[in-house]
């Protein structure tokens, strides 16, 4: 499976600052990689983990509709993210969240909340990464 997640906004929304990667993983392997040029090959058990905790049958079910209302009802977040899932066989669906919104993932959609705390670090790193090549 591939998960793409986007994160912009921040303390000031410039172009420089959105972080656009992507993870193909398995329940073995994984590579995170962005079209900056970073990447990073996944450690078995963190490839493992993050298979587990997107579970595309509940993933496909959620509905952004529904998630910009949580968004509107709850604290404040200071990142977007932009996530979609694509399985090896083509089907793909799109959510959007802010990075606050771990709770409310977890008990829609198990390990979704996981997966949005992994994808908060990771674009620390990306960031990281980008910051190093200017």
């Amino acid at each position: 499976m591939n998960i793409k997640f986007m994160r912009s906004g921040g303390p000031a929304a410039f172009p420089g600052l959105i972080v656009d990667a992507a993870v193909d993983v398995n329940a073995t392997q994984g590579k995170v990689t962005s079209k900056d040029g970073y990447a990073r090959e996944l450690a078995p058990g963190e490839a493992q983990g993050l298979s587990a905790n997107v579970n595309p049958d509940c993933f496909f079910q959620m509905k952004n509709k529904d998630l910009a209302a949580k968004r509107a009802a709850g604290p404040n977040g200071l990142y977007q993210y932009d996530i979609t899932l694509r399985l090896d066989g083509g089907r793909e669906h799109s959510i959007t969240v802010s990075d606050m919104m771990q709770s409310d993932l977890e008990r829609q959609c198990p390990g979704l909340g996981k997966f949005l705390d992994w994808a908060k670090q990771e674009s620390q790193s990306v960031m990281a990464y980008k910051m190093r090549q200017r």
